[in-house]
C-alpha cells in the first residue's frame, strides 16, 4: 500500500511509541474561514496518527474582531466544538508563567 506521505512506496515502519504534540490553529474571519481551518486541522491529525504516531492536542487562538468573535460562538454551537477555549492563545490572555513572572518582579523590587 502507498501512504500519502511516504514517496518511496515502500511501508513506513511504525514508530515505537506514541508522540505527543500540540498545535496551534489561528482562525480568522467568518464561520465558513474556521470551519475551513478545522478541516485541514483534522485532516493533519489524522495523518499524524495514522502515519506517524503523533497524538496532536489542539489549541485555537482567534483574531480581536467582531467577525472572529461572533464565528467562535457560532462554532461552539457545534457539539464537537463545545470544549474548545478560544481565547486560550490569545496574546493577551494571562498564563501561569506571566503570572509568577508578574509576582517574582514585584517581590524582588519590594
Amino acid at each position: 500500500a502507498v501512504h500519502a506521505l511516504d514517496i518511496s512506496a515502500n511501508p513506513p515502519t511504525p514508530p515505537t511509541r506514541t508522540l505527543q504534540g500540540t498545535m496551534v490553529l489561528q482562525l480568522s474571519g467568518e464561520l465558513g474561514n474556521h470551519l475551513s481551518s478545522f478541516a485541514y486541522y483534522f485532516a493533519v491529525q489524522t495523518i499524524a496518527s495514522t502515519e506517524f504516531n503523533l497524538n496532536l492536542t489542539l489549541h485555537v487562538r482567534k483574531q480581536k474582531s467582531k467577525k472572529a468573535n461572533s464565528a467562535a460562538r457560532n462554532v461552539q454551537c457545534l457539539k464537537s466544538f463545545r470544549y474548545l477555549d478560544f481565547n486560550e492563545c490569545d496574546w493577551d490572555h494571562p498564563t501561569d508563567n506571566n503570572n509568577s513572572s508578574d509576582n517574582n518582579s514585584s517581590n524582588s523590587n519590594g
